[in-house]
């Protein structure tokens, strides 16, 4: 090799050695620590997957790439460990959130403490039952019926017919919450019961500002009862249903419904109670009931009676 080659293969070397060390600063033993936050409420988004992918040099041609999954905790908090890396990208999809899509080159750049999510166009997981449909089948309405043979004049054992949140029908086999009733001196003591893993809590009027639907945004997670006796001073109840996590916010009419059908040979009658609920369908955050989004959906229904939480139901 001539002077001029071996002058262009020192120089070729070294420009090589400085794309190296110039694009390529790994760093080792990273712990990164970071919050999933909505962008328009700040509140946290949790139970969300991030996937990151990780690159670092295995030597000066080659660069190795490496994946990882986490799930954020009902904080929204997540935690990666990296052995070593130059280059980490982030991906996350969200059901309720847009695609959020980024890569970092470290040592330039530093990984976010904080991401924020924006919310995606048309997602509103929140479903609005406003009970104005009378009595059919999907109507929320929780009984016990009772059965006569008019020939006999021989009663049947009383039937429950329980109401189906997740499908928004009513069930005489499978439900999330029914109601038991039993007649004292002329007063009606009412039981509402859970099924499965779900459960129910009370909220009463001294919880409660103006209106249920609008207020504690938040369900809570712990003190879910399997039954609870009415006691007729309730703005509203949360109700987790059968499955243990879709969760829905029910409001009782404050009067109590008799039906009654009579033919040739039977009379069927029906006791029970009215109901208004607007059930948490986000897989990713069964607890949050944002007031912004159910606002909208009771102006679209034009509706505002439902909001009216100072009666209490008669017994």
């Amino acid at each position: 090799m001539n002077h001029n080659g071996l002058h262009r293969t020192f120089w070729i070397g070294i420009l090589l050695v400085f794309l190296f060390l110039s694009c390529s600063k790994e760093s080792y033993n990273i712990i990164w620590n970071g919050t999933l936050l909505d962008a328009d409420s700040h509140l946290p988004i949790p139970f969300t997957e991030i996937q990151t992918t990780t690159l670092h040099q295995t030597n000066i041609d080659y660069s190795k790439k490496e994946a990882f999954h986490h799930l954020s905790n009902e904080s929204g908090k997540f935690t990666f460990k990296i052995d070593k890396a130059y280059q980490v990208s982030v991906l996350i999809e969200s059901n309720r959130h847009k695609l959020y899509h980024k890569s970092f080159l470290l040592g330039k750049t530093s990984l976010p403490d904080t991401i924020y999510l924006k919310k995606a166009e048309d997602t509103n997981d929140l479903h609005l039952h406003i009970n104005k449909k009378g009595f059919n089948k999907e109507a929320p309405f929780i009984s016990q019926r009772f059965l006569t043979r008019n020939s006999s004049n021989t009663e049947l054992p009383v039937q429950t017919v329980g109401f189906d949140i997740i499908q928004a029908q009513r069930n005489s086999q499978i439900y999330d919450l029914s109601l038991k009733i039993k007649t004292t001196n002329n007063r009606y003591d009412l039981e509402l019961n859970s099924h499965g893993k779900g459960g129910i809590i009370p909220v009463l009027n001294n919880q409660i500002n103006e209106s249920f639907f609008l207020e504690m945004e938040k369900a809570p997670l712990m003190g879910y009862q399997k039954t609870y006796k009415i006691k007729g001073k309730e703005a509203g109840f949360f109700v987790r249903c059968r499955d243990g996590k879709h969760i829905t916010k029910v409001i009782f009419d404050s009067k109590i419904y008799q039906l009654k059908i009579t033919n040739q040979q039977d009379t069927i009658s029906e006791l029970g109670l009215k109901f208004n609920y607007i059930l948490q369908n986000d897989s990713n955050n069964y607890t949050y009931f944002p007031a912004v989004d159910i606002l909208e959906q009771l102006n679209k229904e034009q509706l505002t009676s439902i909001l009216d939480t100072s009666k209490s139901l008669n017994q």
